[in-house]
């Protein structure tokens, strides 16, 4: 009986503190955080290929709106990888200043740009205003796959990958300031990329003690209040990370970047010429028109009607 006793207060004084600290933690995300899960604070979700995507759950508190696609575009509107007859559909390619991100630090603060603020919503709005004042019967629909931080060669991936299978009539990327950014002459913008998945790979492969804690944490999130609390702590640990890597790299003064940026441009320009050819078909036909560097795509196909061919521009 005693032993029993023993057990029950045990269980007791080990219950009541947890209980408490998880209702606790509850109170604090109610009211603290719009939306439950960690990950809808982060604008990025870990990729294999790409170093990061956008997250399709991504919640934009100061707008309280959730500003990704489910196949992670910015916008509203569901893209499905079909066309639609009639439909002229151009993919944009960016980093930023495609995707409007929010300005902050040495700037005045403006907040993200909300979907119907974007350079693609604007472009998709003139086009079809084009079309319906000439009388031409398509319509027109431009997908912003725009990526924070992302670089050419991320660009690159992503057509390859996945884009193509969209059936785009024009890809288009607006794009380069990212390539150039980093002072240093000895930086390779493919192998020293200083962001997201690769950062966590570093830290892997080196046996960092906060990967370990994070990834516990990160398991029992979706159970727990606290340890949904604690990730995303530990989320913001692993961004400072990056930015401590970041700070590493961008090293010299403002002029000198500029001028070791101009010196490297013709190396840029090389790694994405070499990057591989790209498959070039008619954006309604369907048939292949051929493969050619990526910088030189300008095809038109013989079945062709008006914005008809696939071109990449960059």
């Amino acid at each position: 009986m005693k032993t029993v006793k023993n057990i029950l207060t045990f269980l007791l004084l080990t219950c009541i503190p947890i209980v408490t600290i998880e209702l606790l933690s509850c109170a604090v995300i109610k009211s603290l955080y719009p939306a439950s899960d960690p990950d809808s604070m982060y604008p990025h979700l870990f990729d294999p290929y790409r170093g990061h995507a956008l997250n399709p759950d991504y919640h934009y508190s100061y707008y309280a709106q959730f500003p990704h696609t489910r196949a992670g575009f910015r916008g509203d509107t569901p893209v499905s990888k079909k066309k639609d007859a009639g439909m002229v559909r151009i993919i944009m390619l960016g980093a930023s200043a495609l995707y409007g991100i929010e300005t902050g630090g040495v700037y005045p603060f403006y907040p993200m740009l909300k979907n119907t603020e974007t350079i693609t919503h604007y472009l998709e709005e003139k086009l079809q205003n084009s079309f319906s004042r000439d009388g031409l019967p398509y319509k027109a629909e431009v997908i912003n796959a725009g990526v924070t931080g992302y670089h050419t060669f991320q660009h690159l991936v992503y057509v390859n990958a996945l884009l193509l299978e969209y059936e785009p009539d024009w890809v288009i990327n607006l794009d380069g300031h990212n390539d150039f950014y980093y002072g240093s002459p000895r930086r390779n913008h493919w192998m020293d990329y200083p962001y997201s998945s690769v950062v966590f790979t570093d830290l892997v492969n080196t046996r960092d003690l906060f990967v370990g804690v994070h990834l516990v944490v990160r398991a029992l999130a979706p159970y727990s209040y606290t340890f949904n609390i604690l990730e995303r702590q530990t989320k913001k640990i692993l961004q400072n990370k990056t930015a401590v890597r970041i700070k590493k790299q961008d090293t010299g003064s403002s002029a000198k970047k500029h001028g070791r940026a101009i010196r490297q441009s013709p190396r840029r320009f090389l790694q994405t010429t070499a990057s591989g050819p790209i498959r070039v078909s008619c954006g309604h036909c369907g048939r292949l028109t051929g493969w050619e560097s990526l910088h030189t795509i300008s095809t038109v196909c013989s079945c062709s009607l008006k914005l008809s061919s696939k071109r990449i521009l960059i």
